[in-house]
């Protein structure tokens, strides 16, 4: 345990002095530049909603990796999607 702490000092010590951190940010002001980004066109049947049942994705090693790349690891994100799917539903029922 004891080479990691000294590992972990020679890193720092290494680091110090350089011009990499937060000495080295600067105010944006009250109206910061920011970028557009680009937009992006997708074909509709890219955007066709798959449903996968429980047997469909146990029975195929493929359809289990795609399943699990579209699960969300971090649920803080995945509660803000579900609220903010729920709220535009609930706007557009009234």
């Amino acid at each position: 345990m004891s080479e990691l702490v000294d590992e972990i000092n020679r890193v720092s010590e290494s680091q110090s002095g350089t011009t990499d951190g937060p000495e080295e940010s600067m105010e944006l002001g009250d109206n910061p530049r920011t970028a557009d980004g680009a937009d992006e066109e997708t074909a509709s049947q890219l955007m066709l909603k798959e449903t996968l049942n429980a047997n469909e994705i146990l029975g195929s090693q493929e359809l289990a990796d795609k399943w699990l790349r579209k699960v969300e690891a971090d649920p803080k994100n995945f509660l803000r999607n579900k609220f903010q799917i729920q709220l535009r539903e609930q706007g557009s029922q009234q």
